[in-house]
């Protein structure tokens, strides 16, 4: 699982970096008034919605654990496929808010909502199993 991580957070910083350096296109979104007011809209929910139920899988994954008893095989089975979830839903929403933020001309709430993203990845660390 740490490798999923691992390589979820560089290909992360493999956009970033492309974006940076101009490889790939910045703000290819109109900054129309409207357009900053969705895209700011969007990014919040996209945010805070998969905070939360990335976060709150934590609590499913522990009943699921308990009902496989003392397999343990079965409780790794249960945690690694909790665990790809939750990594999924954190980094869907964070390159969502990347591509946001770069594409909708340096959307400020979308970085702000790619930060708070980034630090609830911190609480999706997948321990060794």
């Amino acid at each position: 699982m740490r490798t999923l991580f691992y390589s979820l957070c560089i290909s992360f910083g493999i956009i970033v970096l492309l974006f940076e350096e101009h490889v790939l296109p910045s703000g290819f979104i109109p900054p129309t008034p409207e357009t900053n007011y969705v895209l700011s809209l969007i990014s919040l929910i996209v945010t805070f919605g998969g905070i939360f139920i990335a976060l709150r899988l934590f609590k499913k994954e522990k009943q699921e654990m308990a009902r496989a008893g003392e397999d343990t095989e079965a409780q790794r089975q249960v945690y690694l496929k909790w665990n790809g979830r939750r990594l999924g839903i954190i980094f869907s929403a964070a390159f969502t808010n990347l591509i946001i933020y770069y594409g909708g001309s340096f959307n400020e709430s979308a970085m702000y909502s790619l930060i708070i993203t980034l630090i609830g990845a911190l609480f999706c660390w997948p321990e060794k199993r």
